[in-house]
Protein backbone atom coordinates (compact mmCIF):
# COMPACT_ATOMS: atom_id res chain seq x y z
CA UNK A 1 0.00 0.00 0.00
CA UNK A 2 1.23 2.87 -1.43
CA UNK A 3 -0.33 5.49 1.34
CA UNK A 4 1.35 8.52 2.96
CA UNK A 5 2.67 8.18 6.66
CA UNK A 6 0.65 8.10 9.73
CA UNK A 7 -0.67 11.63 11.00
CA UNK A 8 1.18 11.84 13.74
CA UNK A 9 4.42 11.83 11.46
CA UNK A 10 3.15 13.95 9.20
CA UNK A 11 2.62 16.74 12.01
CA UNK A 12 6.02 15.87 13.55
CA UNK A 13 7.73 16.64 9.82
CA UNK A 14 5.50 20.11 9.72
CA UNK A 15 6.24 21.07 13.33
CA UNK A 16 9.85 20.92 12.16
CA UNK A 17 9.50 22.89 8.99
CA UNK A 18 7.47 25.29 10.02
CA UNK A 19 9.30 25.64 13.82
CA UNK A 20 6.14 25.01 16.01
CA UNK A 21 7.86 22.14 18.27
CA UNK A 22 7.49 23.98 21.05
CA UNK A 23 3.75 23.31 22.57
CA UNK A 24 1.75 22.70 25.04
CA UNK A 25 -2.00 22.83 26.61
CA UNK A 26 -1.28 26.44 27.16
CA UNK A 27 1.73 27.56 24.42
CA UNK A 28 2.00 26.94 21.24
CA UNK A 29 0.25 25.32 18.66
CA UNK A 30 -1.57 22.05 19.66
CA UNK A 31 -2.42 18.62 17.55
CA UNK A 32 -5.55 19.77 17.19
CA UNK A 33 -5.10 22.43 14.87
CA UNK A 34 -2.66 20.43 12.51
CA UNK A 35 -5.24 17.72 12.71
CA UNK A 36 -7.23 20.45 11.00
CA UNK A 37 -5.16 21.54 8.52
CA UNK A 38 -3.96 18.31 7.58
CA UNK A 39 -7.38 17.89 6.68
CA UNK A 40 -8.13 21.01 4.84
CA UNK A 41 -5.12 19.84 2.72
CA UNK A 42 -6.13 16.62 2.13
CA UNK A 43 -9.63 17.95 0.44
CA UNK A 44 -7.84 20.51 -1.38
CA UNK A 45 -6.10 17.83 -3.04
CA UNK A 46 -8.46 15.61 -3.58
CA UNK A 47 -10.89 18.02 -5.23
CA UNK A 48 -8.62 18.89 -7.04
CA UNK A 49 -7.51 15.39 -8.48
CA UNK A 50 -11.18 14.74 -9.02
CA UNK A 51 -12.16 17.74 -10.87
CA UNK A 52 -9.36 16.98 -13.05
CA UNK A 53 -8.95 13.28 -13.19
CA UNK A 54 -13.14 11.50 -12.16
CA UNK A 55 -11.84 8.06 -12.63
CA UNK A 56 -10.29 8.57 -8.92
CA UNK A 57 -11.84 7.78 -5.80
CA UNK A 58 -15.21 5.78 -7.64
CA UNK A 59 -16.68 3.34 -5.00
CA UNK A 60 -19.91 1.40 -5.46
CA UNK A 61 -22.45 0.08 -3.17
CA UNK A 62 -25.79 -2.67 -3.79
CA UNK A 63 -29.12 -2.03 -1.94
CA UNK A 64 -31.33 -5.03 -1.72
CA UNK A 65 -34.82 -4.02 -2.79
CA UNK A 66 -37.89 -5.04 -0.09
CA UNK A 67 -41.29 -4.69 -1.55
CA UNK A 68 -42.52 -1.68 -2.38
CA UNK A 69 -39.48 0.39 -1.73
CA UNK A 70 -39.44 3.41 -3.30
CA UNK A 71 -36.39 5.52 -1.22
CA UNK A 72 -32.61 4.85 -0.55
CA UNK A 73 -30.07 6.91 0.95
CA UNK A 74 -27.20 8.54 -0.46
CA UNK A 75 -24.29 7.18 1.17
CA UNK A 76 -22.79 9.25 3.88
CA UNK A 77 -19.09 9.26 2.57
CA UNK A 78 -20.41 10.83 -0.93
CA UNK A 79 -17.79 13.33 -1.83
CA UNK A 80 -19.28 16.68 -1.49
CA UNK A 81 -22.80 15.21 -0.29
CA UNK A 82 -23.67 15.28 -4.15
CA UNK A 83 -21.28 13.28 -6.38
CA UNK A 84 -22.99 10.56 -8.15
CA UNK A 85 -22.02 9.07 -10.90
CA UNK A 86 -24.44 6.45 -11.86
CA UNK A 87 -27.86 4.63 -10.53
CA UNK A 88 -28.42 1.02 -11.95
CA UNK A 89 -31.24 -1.56 -11.17
CA UNK A 90 -31.64 -5.24 -11.70
CA UNK A 91 -34.64 -7.10 -11.34
CA UNK A 92 -33.18 -10.14 -10.91
CA UNK A 93 -30.49 -9.08 -8.58
CA UNK A 94 -27.81 -10.47 -10.87
CA UNK A 95 -24.74 -7.84 -11.49
CA UNK A 96 -24.72 -9.42 -14.87
CA UNK A 97 -28.60 -7.67 -15.58
CA UNK A 98 -28.10 -4.15 -14.21
CA UNK A 99 -28.71 -1.17 -16.51
CA UNK A 100 -28.55 2.49 -15.85
CA UNK A 101 -31.21 4.65 -14.66
CA UNK A 102 -31.18 8.32 -16.29
CA UNK A 103 -31.80 10.88 -13.45
CA UNK A 104 -34.76 13.67 -13.84
CA UNK A 105 -36.40 16.04 -11.72
CA UNK A 106 -38.77 16.48 -9.12
CA UNK A 107 -41.40 17.24 -11.21
CA UNK A 108 -41.30 13.61 -12.88
CA UNK A 109 -41.85 11.74 -9.92
CA UNK A 110 -44.11 8.83 -10.50
CA UNK A 111 -45.76 6.94 -7.13
CA UNK A 112 -47.26 4.64 -9.05
CA UNK A 113 -46.15 0.59 -8.31
CA UNK A 114 -44.09 -1.31 -11.19
CA UNK A 115 -41.95 -4.56 -12.01
CA UNK A 116 -39.01 -1.91 -12.05
CA UNK A 117 -37.59 1.59 -12.05
CA UNK A 118 -37.33 3.70 -15.37
CA UNK A 119 -35.16 6.58 -13.56
CA UNK A 120 -34.36 8.14 -10.24
CA UNK A 121 -34.39 11.40 -8.43
CA UNK A 122 -32.28 12.97 -6.06
CA UNK A 123 -33.96 15.32 -3.18
CA UNK A 124 -30.97 15.95 -0.54
CA UNK A 125 -29.52 12.48 0.52
CA UNK A 126 -32.15 10.29 -1.06
CA UNK A 127 -32.83 8.71 -4.34
CA UNK A 128 -36.12 7.86 -5.21
CA UNK A 129 -37.15 5.81 -7.62
CA UNK A 130 -39.37 6.07 -10.32
CA UNK A 131 -42.26 4.42 -10.79
CA UNK A 132 -41.57 2.32 -7.64
CA UNK A 133 -40.28 -1.50 -7.68
CA UNK A 134 -41.18 -4.52 -5.92
CA UNK A 135 -37.63 -6.46 -5.89
CA UNK A 136 -34.22 -6.40 -7.59
CA UNK A 137 -31.29 -4.91 -6.81
CA UNK A 138 -30.12 -0.91 -6.85
CA UNK A 139 -26.17 -0.10 -7.77
CA UNK A 140 -24.79 3.33 -6.51
CA UNK A 141 -21.55 4.33 -7.95
CA UNK A 142 -20.17 8.01 -6.76
CA UNK A 143 -16.89 9.34 -5.15
CA UNK A 144 -16.02 8.94 -1.97
CA UNK A 145 -14.88 11.11 0.67
CA UNK A 146 -11.49 10.32 2.49
CA UNK A 147 -11.86 9.06 5.75
CA UNK A 148 -10.92 12.46 7.87
CA UNK A 149 -7.08 12.60 9.51
CA UNK A 150 -7.26 12.03 13.33
CA UNK A 151 -4.63 11.21 15.58
CA UNK A 152 -5.39 8.18 17.54
CA UNK A 153 -6.72 8.01 21.23
CA UNK A 154 -5.33 5.07 22.17
CA UNK A 155 -4.75 1.22 20.99
CA UNK A 156 -7.21 -1.38 22.09
CA UNK A 157 -6.98 -4.06 24.86
CA UNK A 158 -7.51 -7.16 24.08
CA UNK A 159 -10.32 -8.81 22.49
CA UNK A 160 -13.44 -6.66 22.22
CA UNK A 161 -16.77 -8.82 23.39
CA UNK A 162 -20.47 -7.99 23.12
CA UNK A 163 -21.03 -4.18 23.19
CA UNK A 164 -17.67 -3.42 25.00
CA UNK A 165 -14.32 -1.95 23.84
CA UNK A 166 -11.21 -1.59 26.01
CA UNK A 167 -8.73 0.67 25.48
CA UNK A 168 -5.14 1.31 26.94
CA UNK A 169 -5.79 4.73 28.49
CA UNK A 170 -8.54 6.60 29.79
CA UNK A 171 -11.10 8.26 27.29
CA UNK A 172 -11.60 11.84 28.37
CA UNK A 173 -14.89 12.76 26.35
CA UNK A 174 -17.74 10.48 25.20
CA UNK A 175 -17.36 10.96 21.51
CA UNK A 176 -20.79 10.09 18.95
CA UNK A 177 -18.83 7.62 17.37
CA UNK A 178 -15.26 5.60 17.11
CA UNK A 179 -12.86 4.25 14.03
CA UNK A 180 -10.00 1.03 14.46
CA UNK A 181 -7.78 1.29 11.87
CA UNK A 182 -4.25 -1.12 12.04
CA UNK A 183 -0.85 0.80 12.13
CA UNK A 184 -0.97 1.16 8.03
CA UNK A 185 -4.41 3.11 8.68
CA UNK A 186 -6.31 0.16 7.18
CA UNK A 187 -10.29 0.72 8.75
CA UNK A 188 -10.91 -2.96 10.47
CA UNK A 189 -14.16 -1.33 12.45
CA UNK A 190 -15.99 1.85 11.31
CA UNK A 191 -18.55 4.40 12.46
CA UNK A 192 -19.15 2.69 16.11
CA UNK A 193 -21.95 4.52 17.59
CA UNK A 194 -20.98 4.93 21.32
CA UNK A 195 -23.75 4.88 24.39
CA UNK A 196 -21.22 5.55 27.42
CA UNK A 197 -17.51 5.86 27.68
CA UNK A 198 -16.33 4.96 31.48
CA UNK A 199 -12.40 5.67 31.88
CA UNK A 200 -11.14 2.87 29.65
CA UNK A 201 -14.64 1.03 29.04
CA UNK A 202 -16.27 2.03 25.46
CA UNK A 203 -19.78 0.83 25.55
CA UNK A 204 -21.24 1.22 22.31
CA UNK A 205 -25.06 0.61 20.48
CA UNK A 206 -25.48 -2.84 20.07
CA UNK A 207 -22.48 -4.81 19.37
CA UNK A 208 -18.87 -4.36 18.29
CA UNK A 209 -19.16 -7.04 15.53
CA UNK A 210 -21.55 -4.86 14.16
CA UNK A 211 -19.52 -2.21 12.77
CA UNK A 212 -16.34 -4.88 11.95
CA UNK A 213 -15.71 -3.99 8.03
CA UNK A 214 -16.21 -7.13 5.73
CA UNK A 215 -13.21 -9.21 6.19
CA UNK A 216 -12.16 -8.84 9.58
CA UNK A 217 -13.23 -10.69 13.56
CA UNK A 218 -13.08 -8.98 16.33
CA UNK A 219 -9.87 -10.28 17.17
CA UNK A 220 -8.21 -8.71 14.64
CA UNK A 221 -8.75 -5.39 17.01
CA UNK A 222 -6.67 -6.26 19.67
CA UNK A 223 -3.95 -4.10 19.80
CA UNK A 224 -4.90 -1.65 16.94
CA UNK A 225 -5.66 1.91 17.21
CA UNK A 226 -8.54 3.92 18.07
CA UNK A 227 -9.66 7.56 16.21
CA UNK A 228 -13.01 9.20 17.59
CA UNK A 229 -15.31 10.69 14.90
CA UNK A 230 -17.53 8.91 11.77
CA UNK A 231 -15.13 8.12 8.98
CA UNK A 232 -11.88 8.61 10.85
CA UNK A 233 -8.27 7.23 10.21
CA UNK A 234 -4.64 7.36 11.23
CA UNK A 235 -3.57 7.59 7.38
CA UNK A 236 -4.31 9.56 4.59
CA UNK A 237 -5.17 6.93 1.75
CA UNK A 238 -3.47 9.91 -0.78
CA UNK A 239 -0.66 7.98 -2.85
CA UNK A 240 2.93 8.85 -0.72
CA UNK A 241 3.44 11.71 -3.96
CA UNK A 242 1.23 13.48 -1.91
CA UNK A 243 2.99 13.40 1.61
CA UNK A 244 5.25 16.22 0.85
CA UNK A 245 2.04 18.61 -0.08
CA UNK A 246 0.28 17.89 3.00
CA UNK A 247 3.18 18.41 5.43
CA UNK A 248 3.99 21.83 3.44
CA UNK A 249 -0.06 22.61 3.67
CA UNK A 250 0.19 22.44 7.44
CA UNK A 251 3.21 24.22 8.07
CA UNK A 252 2.11 27.24 5.65
CA UNK A 253 -0.88 27.15 7.73
CA UNK A 254 1.21 27.51 10.92
CA UNK A 255 3.53 29.75 9.19
CA UNK A 256 0.66 32.26 8.66
CA UNK A 257 -1.02 32.11 11.80
CA UNK A 258 2.50 32.99 13.48
CA UNK A 259 2.58 35.63 10.55
CA UNK A 260 5.85 34.65 9.17
CA UNK A 261 6.94 36.02 5.88
CA UNK A 262 7.97 32.57 5.09
CA UNK A 263 3.97 31.36 4.43
CA UNK A 264 4.22 33.13 0.74
CA UNK A 265 7.26 31.21 -0.50
CA UNK A 266 5.26 28.01 0.66
CA UNK A 267 2.78 29.21 -1.44
CA UNK A 268 4.66 28.91 -4.46
CA UNK A 269 5.94 25.29 -3.35
CA UNK A 270 2.54 24.08 -2.82
CA UNK A 271 1.55 25.15 -6.12
CA UNK A 272 4.65 23.12 -8.09
CA UNK A 273 3.43 20.58 -5.73
CA UNK A 274 -0.04 20.40 -7.22
CA UNK A 275 1.17 20.59 -10.82
CA UNK A 276 3.54 17.25 -10.33
CA UNK A 277 0.69 15.19 -8.59
CA UNK A 278 -1.45 16.16 -11.66
CA UNK A 279 0.91 15.20 -13.58
CA UNK A 280 1.64 11.65 -11.73
CA UNK A 281 -1.92 11.01 -12.28
CA UNK A 282 -1.97 11.69 -16.11
CA UNK A 283 1.05 9.27 -16.97
CA UNK A 284 -0.21 7.12 -19.43
CA UNK A 285 -0.40 3.51 -18.76
CA UNK A 286 2.45 1.32 -19.32
CA UNK A 287 -0.03 -1.71 -20.80
CA UNK A 288 0.20 -1.72 -24.08
CA UNK A 289 -3.19 -1.41 -26.61
CA UNK A 290 -3.78 -3.20 -28.89
CA UNK A 291 -3.78 -1.02 -32.29
CA UNK A 292 -7.29 -1.45 -34.34
CA UNK A 293 -7.55 -2.63 -38.36
CA UNK A 294 -9.99 0.02 -39.96
CA UNK A 295 -8.72 -1.66 -43.21
CA UNK A 296 -8.91 -5.27 -43.35
CA UNK A 297 -8.15 -5.35 -47.11
CA UNK A 298 -5.38 -7.66 -48.16
CA UNK A 299 -2.04 -5.84 -49.57
CA UNK A 300 -0.55 -8.39 -52.19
Amino acid sequence: MNYCEGLATLITQSRLQSNNTDYSSTQGNPQSLFEVYANEAQENLQTLIINNYPEEFVEFYEVTISTQTESISVPDDIFSNNRIIAVEYSQSGDSQYYRPLPPRTVKERISSIAGYPEFYIRIGRTLYLCPIPNTGKIRVTYYRQLDALKLSTATISGTPSGSTITTNVAIGTTPEYVCISDRFGEVLLRNAKVSTVVTTTITVVGNVSDYLVDGYVLADLAGQYLTEGKYTTTHSKLPRICQRYLVTYMAKRALAKDSSNQAGIEDGELLRMESQILESFAQPSEDVYSIPILDRRIIG
